[in-house]
């Protein structure tokens, strides 16, 4: 009888592993297909919103996960056209919070397809 019992608790182990595994498998898969509906891509994106005209683009190809070496919001910015947003020079916010273009997106929070609300300083003056 001891050794039935054994036998049962290794093979529900072995079980309970191959469930876990698969879970890891299909969160991983659904991690993957968020990305590409939410960013149209397999790469981290961001919305950026034009604050007064409210026109916004979507800037995909980050790394918003690294909160040493990621890409902050300069990196965003050199990827936005000359002719979107409001007149230049520009600030960056994101829950109210000016962004520095020396910090790390991930730092802030910011997920996958988050909304980055771009200001002009001009109209601030």
């Amino acid at each position: 009888p001891t050794v039935s019992v054994l036998y049962w608790v290794d093979k529900g182990l072995k079980m309970m592993k191959a469930v876990l595994l698969v879970l890891a498998l299909v969160a991983c898969v659904s991690a993957g297909s968020d990305r590409q509906t939410r960013c149209g891509s397999d790469s981290d994106c961001v919305t950026v919103k034009d604050a007064v005209g409210g026109g916004q683009l979507l800037v995909d190809g980050l790394d918003l996960a690294d909160k040493e070496n990621g890409h902050t919001i300069a990196t965003v910015e050199e990827r936005l056209p000359s002719w979107f947003g409001p007149k230049r020079p520009v600030y960056f916010t994101y829950d109210d919070e000016e962004l520095s273009s020396e910090v790390p997106l991930a730092l802030y929070d910011i997920k996958l397809a988050d909304v980055i609300l771009m200001k002009s300083k001009e109209s601030e003056l």
